[in-house]
């Protein structure tokens, strides 16, 4: 008979994302497109997945793509997009970028 011991560490959740909105100074009547400039990296080696979350002057918005459209976005508004990695067992820290429309 053999005896087998396996360590089995933690999981490690994804590193933060480096993330930028475009354009940087948006007009009205511009689209909002959040990038990923920086992806996050698993420690584990993990598939790495995203949500796209957006605040618009402090209130969350139930929106979860990448872009928001011109259409709802006016002059003064601000607007963040938050960018959570996930490996599928862990959250990593959200990267965020920030944008008020001129």
């Amino acid at each position: 008979a053999a005896t087998e011991t396996a360590l089995i560490g933690a999981n490690q959740p994804p590193s933060q994302p480096v993330v930028e909105i475009t354009p940087s100074s948006p007009n009205v009547g511009q689209d909002l497109d959040c990038t990923i400039l920086i992806a996050s990296v698993d420690p584990d080696g993990d598939h790495v997945t995203y949500f796209f979350e957006w605040v618009r002057d402090g209130k969350a918005l139930d929106w979860e793509g990448s872009e928001i459209f011109a259409a709802d976005t006016q002059s003064g508004e601000q607007w963040t997009c938050f960018v959570t990695p996930t490996d599928g067992m862990a959250l990593g820290e959200s990267g965020e970028a920030t944008v008020t429309i001129n």
